[in-house]
């Protein structure tokens, strides 16, 4: 039996051979019956002697058909990686093992190291010390144990882990392939003895295995409880053809308190032109967004266009309730929610807070300006966003010419917190003929659409100085308005929930003093007192606009602002409210 089985290895072996140009049989019944043809082809080797190759054929080496000349004068068969790999086979050698592998990385062939020289063979009949003993497929019992004790470890890299150790290895479960007392009666009718291990699970006992065939593991419930993560999906959607026709939203904040009290802002996006507004809020109420929302609509519409989807977040406390549903059911606009806890699906809205939040961090980061005028700086953030190129948008137009199809205008652009002189007119002049005509101010930012006002921090306006909107302007962008002496100097109001609310109740009590109890008050003087109280409180700080009809569905346009107000500051004094 072992002179046979030497026997078969000089007539049967193949040798990986990274020289040869061509692969040589030397057994003709290696090749397939169908495939040999007739040919002329004369080989050199190396020391000059010359042998003749007279057929070639296709040979079949586990699942690689390969083409080979028949050199009967060769001891062992050749096997060229240059061949292979001009096939799309990847050859690696490593720790004495030569691995072949498909396109698709698939292991196909391999062998060992035997003598300095790789060799496989066609018939498995080599070496029966090393065909004896193979690992199979660990049991998936046994896997998932391993599992468990390496605290519930990926099982790619548990696999690493237990292939690199051969006394774990020996731990999961192996067992022999087959008896080698076996071998002799596997036989071939016209080879005589040879061991059928072509299993494609167990692989050929020469291309001894650098790794087992693992089952498949079982589902761990354990691992999917505390390892699950959201799952991002990324599909492409169809931008809207028509302006307004898709709106997107969300709201940012809580910020620190600005001057005007605001602590958080909103925005609106349209889906086709990119276009953006942004609004501010003193909190994040319904009423108070909804009044916002009212205000847009009513931009929107005088632009001609009318919003048909609404997009936003799933957030009761500014969307999904009743009265904001009911302002978008009203004007038969679709509320399109993200499902909750799911940011990623109000991606757009997402990435302009994003891109809003970085441009006015860079402006007062720039300008040194206290944190408290970040209300401006959102504003002219997003005012300079609707005239800077976007890659969103068709040939990288600006969001302002998608919508008004003409190109903006920017020499009016003038460097943030930069020096402003605004000009005094000579009815505000202290000295009629020699006093200054012009008062320093600070730049803040623009005026909607027009190229021609700007908006200033007037230091000496009022008591602690206030935003106002100014045409007769010179600019010195070399120089900052103020040091940081005259900034430390302004004298910010208290914007605390509970300040807010005394200012409101002592306008309370000085509308008593005027006209009477509150049972005796007209709807008229309600109304009218609430517009002047709010103003005083809060136009002149700059950021904040007064909400316009927060429809609260049974009341009347004439008192829902009052009514909005009302409950922004947690207080309600008159049955009307």
């Amino acid at each position: 039996m072992v002179a046979s089985y030497q026997s078969a290895i000089t007539t049967r072996t193949w040798v990986i051979d990274s020289g040869a140009s061509h692969n040589y049989g030397n057994n003709l019944r290696d090749f397939q019956k169908n495939s040999v043809k007739e040919t002329n082809m004369v080989i050199k080797l190396e020391d000059n002697h010359q042998v003749q190759a007279k057929k070639k054929g296709i040979v079949r080496l586990g699942r690689v058909d390969i083409e080979a000349f028949f050199v009967p004068e060769f001891r062992i068969s050749l096997l060229s990686v240059g061949q292979l790999d001009s096939h799309g086979y990847t050859t690696t050698f490593r720790s004495g093992i030569c691995s072949i592998a498909d396109t698709k990385g698939q292991k196909v062939l391999g062998a060992n190291l035997e003598d300095g020289l790789y060799m496989l063979s066609t018939d498995g009949s080599a070496h029966i010390s090393e065909i004896r003993m193979l690992p199979t497929a660990p049991h998936s019992h046994m896997v998932n144990m391993w599992h468990r004790r390496l605290a519930h470890l990926n099982h790619q890299d548990m696999r690493l882990l237990l292939e690199s150790s051969g006394e774990r290895i020996t731990n999961i479960d192996i067992k022999p392939v087959t008896d080698p007392m076996d071998i002799e009666s596997m036989t071939d009718p016209d080879d005589g003895p040879v061991t059928e291990l072509m299993d494609e699970q167990v692989m050929n006992p020469v291309n001894k295995p650098d790794k087992p065939h693992w089952e498949t593991p079982t589902l761990c419930s354990t691992c999917v409880q505390v390892k699950q993560q959201q799952q991002v999906l990324h599909t492409k959607v169809l931008r809207s053809s028509t302006p307004f026709a898709l709106v997107h939203s969300d709201l940012c904040g809580p910020m620190k308190h600005s001057i005007g009290g605001a602590q958080y802002y909103i925005i609106y996006i349209d889906d086709c032109t990119r276009y953006t507004e942004v609004y501010f809020l003193i909190t994040k109420t319904v009423e108070e967004i909804s009044a916002k929302f009212q205000h847009y609509q009513a931009w929107v519409e005088t632009q001609g266009f009318h919003i048909k989807r609404f997009r936003s977040d799933n957030g009761s406390g500014e969307y999904n309730n009743s009265i904001f549903l009911g302002l978008l059911g009203e004007k038969g606009i679709t509320f399109e929610p993200s499902p909750p806890y799911t940011q990623h699906k109000n991606g757009t809205a997402e990435r302009m807070i994003r891109t809003l939040n970085a441009k006015a961090r860079s402006m007062m980061l720039d300008a040194n300006v206290p944190i408290i005028f970040w209300p401006e700086a959102i504003r002219t953030a997003c005012y300079l966003y609707g005239r800077s190129p976007t890659s969103s948008l068709t040939d990288n137009r600006s969001p302002y010419e998608a919508l008004y199809g003409t190109t903006p205008k920017i020499g009016h652009l003038r460097r943030f917190r930069c020096r402003a002189y605004k000009h005094i007119p000579q009815v505000q002049r202290m000295e009629k003929k020699f006093g200054n005509r012009s008062s320093m101010c600070m730049m803040l930012g623009y005026v909607h659409n027009t190229t021609k006002i700007w908006r200033i921090w007037d230091f000496k306006s009022e008591r602690t100085g206030r935003a106002v909107e100014c045409s007769s302007v010179v600019f010195d962008e070399e120089e900052n308005a103020h040091t940081e002496e005259q900034t430390e100097a302004i004298e910010f109001p208290d914007t605390t929930e509970e300040a807010q609310t005394d200012r409101v109740q002592d306008k309370i009590h000085e509308m008593d003093d005027t006209h009477g109890s509150r049972e005796n008050t007209s709807k008229q003087q309600i109304s009218v007192f609430f517009r002047h109280a709010v103003k005083s409180l809060y136009e002149r700080l700059g950021d904040i606009y007064l909400p316009k009809s927060a429809n609260a569905g049974q009341m009347t346009a004439e008192f829902s602002e009052c009514w909005a107000v009302c409950r922004i500051q947690r207080i309600c004094w008159a049955d009307t409210c």
